[in-house]
């Protein structure tokens, strides 16, 4: 005999599945240290190439200026600016993205707690059933 109550528990959980299953079910596979090691390492390379993009179009915008300029630039100099500056957006880029990691990770782990009652209280309704000597419709496991 279908259950309306037990449907509606596993609509909501497979909505949920399909709904999160890009986000809060993949981020739940991690612990939270290697979530945000993996978003800071991945989001690293991104910011980096990033940098060098918009200084090379920095570079191309003002390239009659700098070949004119060549010999009078302090190179040394110049290039302490580009490291140190790249640095700072590095450092000012990642504490950014480790707070939008911890926050996404933590909105997960919400989630997948709510998810894990949702699954406890589906099963503890089978278990209801099958006590009261109904058909639950599902299979046993056999031993």
């Amino acid at each position: 005999m279908l259950d309306e109550k037990r449907i509606r528990q596993m609509t909501k959980l497979a909505f949920f599945e399909k709904k999160e299953e890009k986000n809060a079910l993949r981020i739940g596979r991690y612990f939270r240290s290697d979530y945000i090691g993996k978003e800071l390492l991945k989001n690293f390379f991104l910011a980096s190439i990033g940098y060098i993009l918009v200084l090379a179009v920095a570079v191309l915008y003002h390239i009659e200026w700098l070949v004119d300029e060549i010999d009078t630039i302090d190179l040394q100099f110049a290039a302490g600016c580009l490291i140190a500056s790249c640095l700072c957006f590095l450092a000012v880029y990642s504490i950014a993205v480790y707070v939008i990691s911890t926050i996404r990770y933590q909105g997960a782990q919400k989630k997948l707690k709510w998810y894990g009652k949702e699954l406890d209280d589906l099963q503890n309704m089978y278990e209801e059933q099958e006590k009261s000597g109904k058909k639950s419709g599902r299979r046993r496991k056999e031993t």
